[in-house]
This record gives C-alpha cells, sequence and structure tokens, in this order.
C-alpha cells in the first residue's frame, strides 16, 4: 500500500509540473473505492490485471438483486462524488455532468466507474468550469498500472508475443518513478483549457503536444525511448506522435490518414512483397528475420517516395501530388521511428536515432490543411460545445444520488462497455456489451 500511494504521489509531481492556464488540477482517486470493493469480497490491491477487478466486480453484481445492485453502484458513485467534492465543492457534479452528461443513470456511473476509473489507468480531462473558475481532472494511477513493467506490458502484449514485450521493458531505461513522472507530465501536458480541432488529426495533435511537453525533461536517452513507446504502440493511432516527434512537422490531416491506417498499410506492403495471404505471416517474419521486413519494407518505402516525389516536382501547385508527397514523406518517418524502435528495444541493437525524411516543407503541410479545413469534419464528434452546455445545466445544489436502475446482468469476461438499458421479456436488465468501437468519453487516456 505505500509503494502505491508513493507511485501516485509521483505521478501527481509530473501533473504538476506541466499543468497550465487553471485554477487547479482535480485528481480523481480509484483507491478511494478500495474499502467498498473490500467489503464486497474485492481485494483491490492484489489483483494482478484491471481484467480481474472488472471480472470479480462483474461477479459481485451478478449475484445482487436490483435493490442491492443499486445500493452497490450508489456507494462507488457517492465515495468518488465525496472525494471529489473535498477538493473543490460542486467538482463531483461537474465531473460526472461532464464524462456522462446531465441526465446519466446509474449503468452509465458505473460504467465510467468500472472502465475508466478502476481499471482504465491515467488519464485527464480538462476544460471544466466551476463557479467561474476553469479546472482539469487528472486519474490517479491503479493498483495494477502503476509500474514501468505494468505499463509497458499494457502497451505491447496486444502487438507482440511475451519474448518481445519482455526485451523491450528490459532494454528501454528508466525505473518505476521515471515512468510514472512521464505519464504525469503527459496528462498534466492535457491540462491547458486550449481548445483542440473536433478531428482525428485535432486529437492527435493534443497528444503530440502532451508528449512533446512531457518528454522535455533534459534527459535524451529517456526521451529516445519515450518516442520509440509511442512508435512501437502501432495500433494506438489516436497517440501515434512518434512521426511529428522525429520530424517536427505539424500535424494535418494528411498525418492523421497516414496515422491511422500506417500499422496494417506496414504489414501489408511486406506481405504482398512475399506473397503472404494475411498480415499474420508479415508479423511473424517481423519476429523470425526482422532483417528481412525492413529490407522489404524500406525498399517499397523508397520506390513510393521516389514516385510521390517526382509527380510532386512536376506540379507543385496540385492538391493531388501536395498530398501524395505528404502522405509518402509522414509514412516513412512513422517506419523509420518503428524500425528504430524494434531494433533498439525489441533486439537490443545499438543504434542512433534515424533522421527524419523531408521533402515537402512544413508551410505545404499547412496550405494542404486549409483545402481540407471542412473535410472529414464529423470524424469525431465534437464534444466541446456539446459538454460544455451539459456541465452549465447541471444544478450543483440538487442532491448527489445517482438515479435507480433495473437489476443489471453484466459479462464477467472482459472489461465491457455499458449500454442503454434493454428490456428483455419479464425483467428489464442492463445489459454490458464489448463494443470496442463504441462512442468514446471526451478525456484522454494514456
Amino acid at each position: 500500500m505505500a509503494k502505491y500511494t508513493e507511485a501516485q504521489k509521483t505521478f501527481m509531481a509530473g501533473v504538476k509540473e506541466t499543468a497550465s492556464n487553471l485554477d487547479g488540477v482535480i485528481y480523481v482517486n480509484p483507491n478511494d473505492c478500495a474499502d467498498i470493493l473490500k467489503k464486497h469480497g474485492i481485494d483491490y490491491h492484489s489483483a494482478k490485471t484491471p481484467a480481474d477487478i472488472d471480472r470479480a466486480i462483474c461477479n459481485v453484481l451478478n449475484k445482487m438483486n436490483t435493490e442491492e445492485q443499486n445500493g452497490f453502484i450508489d456507494e462507488l458513485y457517492q465515495t468518488i462524488h465525496k472525494s471529489l467534492d473535498k477538493q473543490i465543492p460542486g467538482a463531483g457534479d461537474a465531473f460526472f455532468g461532464y464524462v456522462l452528461g446531465p441526465d446519466y443513470k446509474a449503468y452509465d456511473a458505473m460504467n465510467y466507474i468500472r472502465s475508466s476509473i478502476l481499471t482504465g489507468g491515467v488519464s485527464a480531462v480538462d476544460k471544466v468550469e466551476i463557479n467561474g473558475k476553469n479546472y482539469g481532472y487528472t486519474g490517479l494511477p491503479t493498483p495494477q498500472l502503476d509500474t514501468k513493467e505494468e505499463l509497458l506490458r499494457k502497451a505491447f502484449s496486444d502487438n507482440y508475443p511475451p519474448e518481445i514485450v519482455d526485451a523491450i521493458i528490459k532494454n528501454m531505461p528508466g525505473d518505476d518513478a521515471k515512468w510514472l513522472e512521464f505519464f504525469g507530465r503527459h496528462e498534466g501536458g492535457h491540462l491547458d483549457n486550449q481548445y483542440y480541432e473536433p478531428c482525428l488529426y485535432g486529437l492527435i495533435s493534443e497528444e503530440h503536444k502532451a508528449d512533446a511537453i512531457a518528454i522535455d525533461t533534459g534527459d535524451a536517452e529517456f526521451a529516445r525511448a519515450l518516442r520509440s513507446f509511442r512508435a512501437l504502440n502501432t495500433e494506438d493511432y489516436e497517440h501515434a506522435s512518434s512521426a511529428a516527434l522525429l520530424s517536427y512537422d505539424p500535424i494535418k490531416k494528411s498525418y492523421a490518414s497516414v496515422a491511422k491506417s500506417f500499422e496494417t498499410d506496414m504489414y501489408d506492403i511486406v506481405s504482398h512483397t512475399f506473397g503472404f495471404q494475411s498480415i499474420e505471416k508479415a508479423k511473424e517474419l517481423l519476429q523470425k528475420d526482422p532483417d528481412a521486413f525492413f529490407e522489404a519494407l524500406n525498399k517499397k518505402i523508397d520506390e513510393k517516395t521516389k514516385s510521390a516525389t517526382s509527380e510532386y516536382k512536376e506540379s507543385p501547385e496540385s492538391y493531388t501530388t501536395t498530398r501524395g508527397v505528404l502522405e509518402a514523406q509522414i509514412f516513412a518517418n512513422f517506419a523509420r521511428s518503428f524500425e528504430y524502435g524494434y531494433k533498439r528495444y525489441a533486439l537490443g541493437r545499438d543504434l542512433p536515432e534515424p533522421t527524419p525524411l523531408k521533402i515537402c516543407l512544413a508551410d505545404k503541410e499547412a496550405e494542404e490543411s486549409k483545402n481540407l479545413e471542412n473535410e472529414n469534419a464529423q470524424q469525431f464528434v465534437d464534444k466541446d460545445s456539446e459538454i460544455k452546455a451539459n456541465v452549465a445545466d447541471v444544478d450543483f445544489t440538487t442532491q448527489n444520488h445517482v438515479a435507480n436502475t433495473p437489476t443489471a446482468q453484466f459479462n464477467n469476461n472482459a472489461p465491457t462497455s455499458i449500454t442503454e438499458a434493454q428490456t428483455a421479456p419479464e425483467t428489464p436488465a442492463a445489459q454490458i456489451v464489448t463494443d470496442s468501437n463504441a462512442e468514446q468519453l471526451p478525456s484522454y487516456a494514456v
């Protein structure tokens, strides 16, 4: 317990270093719920993974009747609510109103407490106004995600086999405190109360800004590892800052387009080169013969880059050729960052960090973005104005209580999301579904 408390303090110190333009930071502490969970037979600190906690909570809820479920859910909700209000009066209503909307029900609160507060790891929510002042919220580390090994294993276990993950953890520098401080600085970097474009490139740009702030500590070796941390986590395109951290180019629509499909496109290139029938074979090649993998990848990148450059030089004012050369340049920088990260940390090779590819200057990126200003604007729903309206509508004088919900049937297989209440024959129920594409809450997660 003492080690966990120290981990939270280290993370908070990182947040305080980089949070700006706010009247204060409010901390959402999952450990506030530990005693309630223990009362129901759940040892929050001994569980190995977030999924263990989620399954345990589901098992408890499934054994309860409607009244017992409502009591358990409300007890968790009230605990978090009071903890927030203790820091800043009105912070409880403002927080839940922000992330869930003013008309949230018990199962909405339970979903957020389970998936974000108790099992989701660190996060940040900014731009919340309480009594005329601006505050940011930061979710503190959970006991299952408060060490370097746990944080890196979470990031890479779905991408790579265990032996590769073990190697990355071993070869990346920094102890637990160093990594917790980084994540704290990253989340604090979000808390600047600044607006960002409500689209994918706006979101990635926001994450890149937080990363750039977080790695600016003067430790060059650790900064290289952090850039590679992003590069190697190819599934998480919302945090795909590695190419921009390498090239210092601004992030616009073309960057987001490349980032979203980079992982699939990279493995597709290698698959087609070797005649594989699936990208899984390309992933196997990366592990068995990484030099052959990168040789094939780089050869194709060179071909595409030369072709795009030639077309661009012939028609430098063309939207199509500008977009083409920008995407070729950005893809190459993602690939260079990935290759360096894999060879340096998965394979343990000592090699210099790559130089960025520069064909099209940043002013062309800015010009190209103006042409695309309205393109795909609805890809990510603009939550800011809606959320501000929701928070403004919250009545801070009302009783802090979650509305009751019918008995819920909870899936205890894996961390999940709760949909709206559904009516089953004779017995109403709120059902949990495992939809990874469900709309996400307007917060930043590492």
